[in-house]
């Protein structure tokens, strides 16, 4: 049995884009559903009482995405076995899981988060750092501008922090898989399966989520669609909003939990070597 299960970065990529079709022929109903909500219910000036309703509705419509393409991903044409719906309509344990442990690590984060904030002012006001400014507010603007001294350290704790927060999450990256894979609520637990491998996942995320990050910067600068003829009442940057929509829907997210899955696999599959 290996100490640190790994996985083959080159091979989880692969995977990532050959499950492509799979995944669209097998939750193309959830995915157009999801994108359609995405994509022209934040473009309607709903009353509060609508919002929020369609707000749950979104929310309801990711996890029954994730589920459906976590399926397809991890158990292949076993799909169907697993509760996999007519093109991916389905809600299950699995998508109930999926959420609950968002929430149950999203407020661990949270915890940290307080811990690092408390201590951060703490030791901001001990130093002697508001002498001289009316608040917190004006004395961390002042910090920012001035880096002198003492300046250095508090930027150094909240350079380390953030660093550390992305570590911390990018150790849970796994556990969308685990719940379904496992079938059982998989949270905390869940730390262990990226030891190890933090690093590889960074890289491989990194590289799925850049392309997406460039065409994103492109059409939000009016880049590739300023020679588009215009329909009447459309503009340009409405079309690149439903362009980014439907890359996010269709391409990023699949692509996202098909690495994943295929990580994830790798590494539970190597602990039994």
């Amino acid at each position: 049995m290996s100490s640190r299960p790994s996985f083959s970065l080159g091979r989880a990529l692969s995977a990532a884009f050959a499950q492509l079709p799979a995944m669209w022929g097998g939750a193309w109903a959830v995915l157009i559903f999801w994108f359609a909500l995405r994509a022209f219910l934040s473009q309607l000036d709903l009353p509060g009482a609508l919002l929020a309703l369609a707000g749950v509705l979104g929310l309801v419509a990711q996890y029954v995405t994730y589920g459906a393409l976590y399926r397809i991903a991890l158990f292949g044409r076993a799909a169907g076995k697993e509760g996999l719906g007519l093109g991916g309509l389905q809600l299950g344990w699995p998508e109930l899981r999926l959420f609950l442990s968002e929430l149950i690590v999203g407020l661990f984060v949270v915890l940290i988060l307080v811990a690092i904030i408390v201590v951060f002012f703490i030791a901001f006001n001990t130093a002697g750092m508001l002498e001289g400014h009316a608040d917190t507010i004006e004395a961390l603007k002042a910090m920012a501008v001035r880096h002198e001294g003492k300046d250095w350290v508090f930027i150094g704790y909240l350079f380390a922090a953030w660093i550390f927060l992305i570590f911390v999450s990018l150790k849970f990256v796994l556990m969308g898989a685990a719940n379904v894979a496992e079938r059982r609520l998989v949270t905390l637990n869940a730390l262990g399966l990226s030891s190890g491998n933090v690093g590889k996942l960074f890289i491989g995320l990194i590289a799925l989520f850049l392309p997406f990050m460039i065409v994103a910067i492109i059409l939000r600068a009016g880049g590739g669609i300023g020679n588009i003829h215009m329909a009447d009442g459309l503009s340009e940057p409405l079309i690149a909003h439903y362009v980014l929509q439907a890359v996010t829907v269709f391409l990023l997210i699949p692509v996202m939990i098909g690495f994943l899955s295929s990580a994830y696999g790798q590494i539970v599959a190597s602990r039994t070597k």
